[in-house]
């Protein structure tokens, strides 16, 4: 039994109250710093993106007046063109509220089930299309 004692290592020591003071305040001190880091980021981030998305516009503006609308466009071994993008409209309490209402009270909902509701739902969706630049 005395050897299985001994190779045992021993439970480290608690650390003070002062050491866990000092660790904590540089804990906090480092969440702070990465904190304010991710939020710099992110303003960073938004302003490209608009900076982005004013170029897109300008770079649009040309093409149209050029009649280049479709254009593949190659700058540093990069190919770019206007492709067109899809996107329905978001779902949201409100617009689900409107279309539920309207679903109700329509005559063709009469003995319907959830799955009419669902594809009566899909249907109604705004789909938005949008021009964007993409590369290939």
């Amino acid at each position: 039994m005395s050897q299985i004692t001994n190779v045992i290592p021993p439970l480290p020591q608690q650390p003070q109250p002062q050491d866990t003071t000092k660790r904590l305040q540089h804990a906090v001190r480092s969440w702070v710093h990465y904190d304010n880091l991710v939020n710099t980021f992110n303003k960073q981030a938004q302003n490209a993106r608009s900076l982005k998305s004013a170029q897109e516009k300008d770079i649009q503006d040309i093409l149209l007046q050029l009649k280049q609308q479709r254009a593949v466009i190659e700058v540093n071994g990069a190919r770019l063109q206007f492709q067109q993008k899809e996107s329905k409209s978001n779902l949201s309490w409100s617009w689900l509220d409107e279309q539920l209402h309207k679903w109700y009270s329509s005559p063709e909902s009469k003995g319907k089930g959830a799955t009419d509701l669902i594809k009566y739902l899909q249907a109604h969706r705004t789909l938005k299309i949008q021009e964007t630049l993409e590369k290939l």
